[in-house]
């Protein structure tokens, strides 16, 4: 090969070796960001610009920032405005769109290269107002400048680009109210149990899982309190319905004896009937027979003949139904507790008084 292509490889590489200095200081700004340089590449150019002027400081400042992650550029004191207020203002206007573009960079109108660039330019500038009266009135108008054109293009035409959205309204507390009707019952009865949520994923009467809304009949044997539970994503609440129930009336059979007799009569049949039934329904049930006569015959007589009408009774009860004596206590009241009385008001014999107090009576016990 001769001299002359030796010559031409060596003048070749020369401006190869050249081309990047010569490009960083005669390409024009904007080709720099339009060639979607990455963060650091602007912040090399504010650098440049602090080594172009000997701004030994500013060089250092800006390193430092380069090699942080992005920050939004610092909010301005009252001493860095007072000398340059309309820099200041213009300033403090495009830190607060860098601020919203770093704040949301995951928006879809955020251009991250426009972003660097802005932040870049308005970190040197910042830099710069700090200075007071030494700071350059053209370094800033630049820069301010190439900050406003790379945000004034399309990463906050409108400058509230991404706002989040406002939180969702605090979930409402639920609400619970419980009713039963009536409040008060006989033991045997039912009442209707009424009850009603709002704002509830959950409802609970005592501790047993419910529809949110609601009515059952309810049937208790004893007092009862309903303690109604809502559960919602605004938190609990919780009502009670209380039910009385009372015992009825103790149950009260009556038959009746011939004169000085104890046999059952046919007439009393029914009614002893009706005994057995219902203490064989209910095996707890005990019943007190007492044993009643009129007044004819003496009280030692008598209360002799209450005795056998009680004991008749049971003897009854224990032939034709099996019923366990034990469920049965017997008493004699002989002629002291008449009906009617034994006489007439002038005194005569009262025979129809006399039957009605010849008697049993049967009384549950409680």
């Amino acid at each position: 090969m001769n001299k002359s292509f030796w010559s031409t490889v060596s003048v070749i590489l020369f401006i190869m070796g050249l081309a990047p200095a010569i490009l960083a200081d005669t390409i024009p700004d904007e080709w720099l960001v339009f060639a979607g340089s990455p963060r650091e590449v602007y912040f090399q150019r504010v650098i440049r610009a602090a080594e172009l002027r000997g701004d030994i400081a500013g060089v250092n400042h800006m390193k430092e920032l380069a090699a942080a992650p992005p920050a939004i550029p610092p909010d301005l004191t009252s001493d860095m405005s007072r000398y340059y207020p309309d820099f200041a203002a213009t300033y403090s206007e495009l830190q607060t769109r860098v601020k919203e573009a770093i704040t949301y960079k995951e928006h879809k109108a955020v251009d991250q290269w426009r972003v660097d660039e802005a932040e870049a330019d308005l970190q040197l500038v910042a830099f710069e107002l700090q200075k007071g009266q030494r700071a350059s009135t053209s370094f800033m108008e630049k820069y301010l400048h190439d900050a406003a054109w790379a945000l004034n293009h399309h990463i906050v035409v409108q400058l509230r680009i991404a706002k989040p959205a406002p939180p969702p309204p605090s979930p409402l507390p639920p609400t619970a109210d419980i009713t039963v009707t009536p409040s008060q019952i006989l033991r045997g009865d039912c009442a209707m149990l009424t009850w009603q949520t709002t704002n509830a994923t959950e409802a609970l009467i005592n501790n047993e899982a419910v529809s949110t809304s609601g009515s059952r009949k309810v049937c208790p044997e004893e007092n009862t309190n309903y303690l109604l539970v809502a559960n919602g994503p605004g938190g609990r609440a919780d009502d009670q319905a209380n039910l009385i129930v009372t015992l009825p009336p103790p149950h009260h059979f009556r038959i009746h004896f011939d004169f000085d007799e104890w046999a059952i009569r046919n007439d009393a049949l029914d009614t002893m009937s009706k005994i057995a039934t219902l203490m064989r329904e209910y095996p707890e049930m005990q019943m007190t027979v007492e044993g009643h006569t009129d007044a004819k015959g003496t009280d030692d007589y008598n209360m002799s003949l209450g005795e056998r009408r009680a004991k008749s009774v049971l003897d009854y009860f224990l032939a034709h139904y099996g019923l366990d004596p034990s469920r049965f206590s017997l008493i004699s009241k002989g002629e002291s507790e008449p009906l009617v009385s034994n006489v007439t008001i002038d005194g005569k014999d009262n025979p129809e008084g006399r039957a009605y107090n010849r008697r049993a009576e049967f009384i549950e016990k409680r």
